[in-house]
């Protein structure tokens, strides 16, 4: 494979796991609706971070972690309990929401420096805690990494460009509907969305820690 079928692979694979429903598009959805395009660019930043470490994590042996008996569960159940806590802290800000939004139309307006972090933190941790997303680059990643022939700095490179910009234009994508639908929210609609989004979060919550546990026990 040349430099260039790397890049573009790994966009397409990218693509196919970014459009996958999971805790990180519920996450993207809930934070849209409130800090409008700041949420899916600044997640997406911090979740660049976190793949570019697991990137060279793998360029230099990282999947090893997935033979260890404890591994995936042990990442489930903390996993589980983040996310339940998580829904649980949405919920409970449900009373309090309004539909003061900041203007959609500037990438960070509104959210200040620590609510950059907070987003930024949010799209690196809601994967990270995410067993599927490290299951993923253990076995798929690492699988086509392998099959890539990504056994140069300049192949490795390719591999995480086109990964990301995967993540990135489906995330924006994304982005770009919510805000679209938001011109159409009541404060009623607003609280169900980020309700329904609690819940949905909650139930991959539930199902991470069940699964967890039971790979413990």
């Amino acid at each position: 494979m040349t430099t260039g079928h790397v890049f573009a692979s790994s966009f397409a694979v990218g693509l196919s796991g970014a459009m996958s429903p999971g805790p990180l598009l519920v996450v993207v959805i809930a934070e849209t609706v409130k800090s409008g395009m700041a949420a899916p660019l600044l997640m997406m930043a911090g979740h660049a971070v976190l793949e570019l470490g697991m990137t060279a994590g793998l360029f230099f042996g990282l999947q090893r972690l997935s033979d260890l008996p404890w591994f995936e569960p042990g990442l489930s159940c903390a996993g589980g309990v983040v996310m339940l806590l998580l829904a649980a802290g949405m919920l409970r800000a449900l009373p309090n929401v309004s539909l003061d939004f900041p203007d959609a139309g500037k990438r960070t307006s509104g959210v200040g420096a620590l609510g950059a972090l907070r987003l930024a933190g949010l799209g690196a941790g809601v994967s990270v805690l995410n067993p599927y997303w490290t299951v993923w680059w253990l076995t798929i990643g690492a699988g086509f990494m392998a099959t890539a022939g990504v056994a140069s700095a300049s192949r490795a490179a390719a591999f995480y460009t086109g990964h990301i910009l995967s993540d990135v234009a489906w995330y924006v994508f994304v982005g770009i509907l919510v805000i679209r639908a938001r011109r159409f929210l009541t404060v009623r609609v607003y609280r169900g969305v980020l309700g329904l989004s609690a819940v949905i979060l909650a139930c991959f919550g539930a199902a991470f820690l069940y699964h967890g546990v039971g790979g413990i026990l």
